[in-house]
């Protein structure tokens, strides 16, 4: 939803300055194999700050304080993948947001195309 130029944005007092005490989010090169290793860290690292209800919850649309989270959390997730290999499966998003990013992500990697692919190399491997 874009507000308009004069739009008021209300203040968010639980935000607090998570970047204070939160590790950041490390980049992705979209590899199936380091997916778990994303996965993990992103669950780990959100699950401490006000974006953790989005990893599974869309935003109210009512909610125009959830609603710009969403936002922020699909811009960092937008820049974690940005130099790997899968950033097409956030551009291809209806819109910017980051439970969407997070559902389609995790709809991506849990395909069955990508499994062969992780199935493929650690047979190679043995």
């Amino acid at each position: 939803m874009n507000q308009p130029n004069n739009a008021v944005i209300p203040v968010d007092f639980i935000r607090g300055a998570p970047k204070l005490y939160v590790n950041s989010l490390e980049t992705f090169d979209g590899h199936p194999l380091k997916y778990e290793k994303l996965d993990k860290g992103l669950k780990a690292t959100l699950g401490q700050t006000v974006h953790s209800t989005l990893l599974e919850n869309p935003a109210a649309s009512s909610d125009l304080i959830m609603e710009t989270r969403d936002k922020e959390l699909f811009f960092m997730l937008t820049t974690t993948m940005l130099d790997g290999s899968r950033m097409h499966i956030l551009s291809t998003l209806a819109k910017e947001s980051g439970h969407l990013a997070i559902k389609a992500i995790e709809k991506w990697y849990s395909s069955v195309a990508t499994s062969r692919t992780i199935i493929d190399h650690y047979r190679t491997r043995v």
